[in-house]
């Protein structure tokens, strides 16, 4: 399922994404809000397809609640590598040096969490 949600990512056909998420969203192999921060980045990723911005201001925030900024930063990054569209992620750099140790540990082994069980390669940040 999250092939083909990527699949049709790559292929810019955003309303065959739609469709994808909600086959994700019954998954019961992963927790409930797994599943909804990697349905709303790839909801993130099919609003950057269709321009939409508001839209993808809404799944950023969305996104942002269920995971912190920095598991947000990472999974948007590495959904986008997935899909080959790097152009829909925040041209904003994560500024690590800003955010507490604490604070990107949570979101590094968060992010990392989610992506070994989606299958999804989690870079941690540098600075």
């Amino acid at each position: 399922m999250l092939a083909a949600a990527l699949r049709h990512l790559q292929q810019r056909k955003a309303h065959l994404v739609l469709g994808e998420i909600e086959q994700i969203e019954a998954v019961r192999e992963m927790r409930p809000g797994e599943i909804a921060a990697l349905a709303t980045a790839l909801r993130r990723c099919a609003a950057g397809v269709g321009h939409d911005e508001g839209g993808q201001d809404k799944q950023q925030a969305g996104l942002n609640r269920l995971m912190g900024s920095v598991a947000t930063h990472l999974l948007m990054v590495s959904v986008a590598e997935k899909a080959e569209m790097t152009f829909a992620v925040s041209s904003k750099v994560l500024k690590v040096a800003k955010i507490c140790a604490a604070e990107q540990l949570a979101g590094v082994a968060r992010a990392q969490a989610l992506g070994e069980r989606a299958g999804l390669r989690i870079v941690p940040p540098r600075d």
